[in-house]
């Protein structure tokens, strides 16, 4: 857990990352020195061993959260862990998204001979990273497994669309001995490398972070722990090659493309926070679960509206889509595209006052 705590103290703001490249830099030369590092503005890309074909494990750098002051303290009851601002005295978000998910990358580095591990710079803002990734760098990979999804038993072989794996991959696993089944997703680097070719089969895994992009977001230890044991399990048994073809089963913008350079994103960052979040819930477990499908309406929705607010059309959208949100309705479809407009006229202000 050592390792895990540490992460959560390194601030990594999306394009602000330095500080986490740093930590991540000097702890690959103490712990596993004989691997091969590059790094380059898209991220940190790590060879262990001599492979035929290598298992590889992803993750992203950035998180949402501003810079920790010296009064952020990581707190753990029981099974929990959290973050804690003494000065506020209040509740302040540790990164588990996807700080879990490098963790989890750590672990393999450190358990296996022959591994490659990816580590992507602004998947919060864009995927940024991932779509200026070499995509020689898997040419020699079996599979590519994430660990960036909330909850403790996703198994995600969709994201937003494109599909990650098939049949064939995950009959090679036994994920309900560790509590998973498969589910769909959204927007994350496994996801933007398929839209970009990837021709192995790939996976989004929850991690078991909860509330994330909030200060409650909190890490239950021994889910993460079973996400860990399930990536595991993944190396250990799928050890040849699994071919899978890139493909999209609906139209979408297959990831967002933003301008990046190594201090700022362009002013997006700055304006961050103004994100649409949940609607205003009373907190009992059914507005809970409609907050998280607002949440992931607002997310999908994104994607297709991004690319043309004006020619968006919202029924259409609806009619499309209104099955995968059973607890939503028209009028919350017409509230997710209106946080969007706002979201959209406030990143213009920034981008004119820059």
């Amino acid at each position: 857990m050592k390792d895990l705590i540490k992460l959560y103290y390194v601030s990594s703001h999306s394009g602000q990352e330095k500080k986490m490249r740093k930590y991540l830099k000097g702890w690959l030369k103490e712990n596993v020195p004989s691997a091969k590092v590059v790094s380059d503005q898209s991220g940190i890309y790590v060879t262990k061993g001599i492979a035929e074909s290598f298992p590889c494990v992803v993750a992203h750098i950035d998180e949402v959260h501003r810079e920790r002051n010296n009064q952020f303290r990581v707190a753990r009851a029981d099974d929990y862990i959290f973050g804690f601002d003494l000065d506020s005295k209040s509740q302040y978000g540790i990164g588990a998204d996807d700080k879990n998910g490098i963790w989890v990358a750590m672990q393999c580095l450190l358990r296996y001979d022959a591994v490659k591990v990816a580590l992507f710079v602004g998947e919060e803002i864009g995927c940024v990273g991932s779509s200026q990734a070499d995509m020689s760098f898997f040419s020699d990979c079996r599979f590519v497994v994430q660990c960036d999804r909330r909850g403790s038993s996703d198994f995600i072989s969709n994201a937003s669309g494109w599909e990650l794996c098939d049949d064939g991959f995950m009959s090679k696993i036994d994920m309900a001995r560790f509590g998973y089944k498969k589910a769909t997703g959204m927007m994350t680097d496994v996801m933007e490398l398929k839209s970009r070719g990837l021709s192995v089969a790939a996976c989004n895994l929850s991690c078991g972070y909860y509330n994330p992009h909030t200060s409650e977001e909190t890490t239950i230890f021994s889910e993460l722990c079973n996400c860990r044991d399930l990536v595991f399990h993944i190396i250990d048994t799928v050890t040849d090659v699994c071919p899978h073809k890139a493909q999209r089963s609906y139209s979408v913008y297959g990831g967002f493309h933003r301008g990046w350079n190594d201090d700022d994103w362009y002013g997006y960052g700055d304006i961050y926070d103004s994100w649409p979040s949940s609607r205003s819930m009373s907190g009992d477990a059914e507005d809970g679960e409609i907050a998280r499908q607002f949440d992931e309406l607002v997310e999908m929705m994104y994607l297709d509206w991004y690319n043309d607010p004006d020619g968006f059309d919202v029924v259409g959208f609806y009619d499309s889509w209104k099955a995968e949100f059973p607890d939503l309705n028209y009028y919350d479809f017409e509230d997710a595209l209106q946080h969007l407009e706002c979201y959209y006229c406030d990143a213009e202000e920034v981008a004119e006052v820059k």
